[in-house]
């Protein structure tokens, strides 16, 4: 994580590949699980295995439980973004990616990777049959996560 929560590390290793090959664009150096660690998943990376996180949501309940992720604590991802566009200069755009609601749920319940999504396809089943997708859909965006998206894409409209 320490590449993703510092500002100067993501900045440097976004703009690595730009030093060695004639690119078109930028890519920000993050991580699409950042937003459910500021929610208070407890996101850590488990050598050889990737992310996981310490507190995998597996009931209803836990979903309920969740709060709105402070924007606080994605600052360090706001600070990145305007210190890469000010180190672009515009000279080529910046991008980033974010997974759909539906990806970060994913790891969100099963606490990591998984190649059945067994606790995922349980969650689904039992919640509200073909509407939980939208169910999930619904909390992401009441959540937030277009809130921090708009923030971040600000940040760096902001500072040019």
């Amino acid at each position: 994580m320490g590449l993703c929560t510092s500002p100067e590390f993501a900045t440097e290793v976004t703009l690595q590949p730009l030093e060695r090959f004639p690119l078109d664009a930028a890519i920000l150096f993050s991580d699409i699980l950042t937003v459910p660690d500021a929610m208070g998943l407890g996101l850590y990376f488990a050598e050889g295995e990737g992310p996981k996180f310490e507190r995998p949501l597996r009931d209803e309940a836990a979903i309920q439980a969740l709060s709105v992720a402070p924007l606080e604590k994605l600052q360090y991802v706001f600070d990145a973004v305007t210190s890469i566009r000010r180190a672009l200069d515009g000279r080529v755009p910046l991008i980033g990616f974010s997974g759909s609601p539906f990806t970060p749920a994913c790891y969100m319940i099963e606490g990591g990777s998984s190649a059945d999504f067994r606790h995922v396809k349980a969650m689904l089943y039992s919640l509200a049959g073909a509407a939980a997708p939208c169910a999930w859909h619904y909390r992401a965006e009441r959540d937030g996560v277009s809130e921090c998206a708009d923030r971040c894409w600000r940040s760096g409209r902001a500072n040019l």
